[in-house]
């Protein structure tokens, strides 16, 4: 089986914690921005696709190499919306951070499963009306490893040794 990810970043309860510490973050920071701004009560999982230009500069790239691509890859996390602004807390790293809705150029609702690296995500309970989700199947099948004294080499030798 590939390799699960955490199950506190697939848990809708943790999303929400980290979400609501980063938006007093920034409520704190931008004060008049953020007043009297309504603020949903859970999280929601969603497949997103943002620009580019929300991500930071980080990438040292030359101007001469191909062009930019102008938004990111389609991507699982969860959504808390506050406002004009989104805090979005991806499953594969879990780290929460506020964009703008504009940065936003596509927000689909998750249905009942997900694929993540290969590994297929469904609701596993919910507690509170917090969904928990875990881990319920490969998409790909893992390649059988061949054993010296295992049955296909055992077959193909005694195969070998009739002719």
């Amino acid at each position: 089986m590939k390799k699960a990810i955490c199950p506190s970043k697939i848990n809708a309860q943790v999303a929400y914690e980290k979400a609501t510490e980063v938006i007093a973050v920034y409520k704190a920071a931008h004060p008049q921005e953020m007043a009297d701004v309504a603020m949903d009560s859970q999280v929601h999982l969603r497949k997103l696709v943002l620009k580019s230009s929300a991500f930071e500069k980080t990438d040292k790239r030359h101007h001469t190499d191909s062009p930019a691509a102008k938004q990111s890859k389609p991507f699982y996390g969860f959504v808390l919306n506050a406002g004009k602004k989104k805090v979005i807390v991806p499953v594969e790293t879990g780290v929460a951070k506020v964009y703008s809705n504009e940065d936003i150029l596509a927000e689909k609702s998750v249905q009942k499963t997900f694929s993540v690296s290969g590994v297929t995500y469904a609701v596993g309970d919910t507690i509170n009306g917090i969904a928990r989700y875990v881990p319920v199947g490969n998409c790909k099948k893992e390649r059988r490893k061949l054993r010296l004294n295992g049955p296909i080499v055992t077959a193909a030798m005694a195969a070998m040794q009739d002719e």
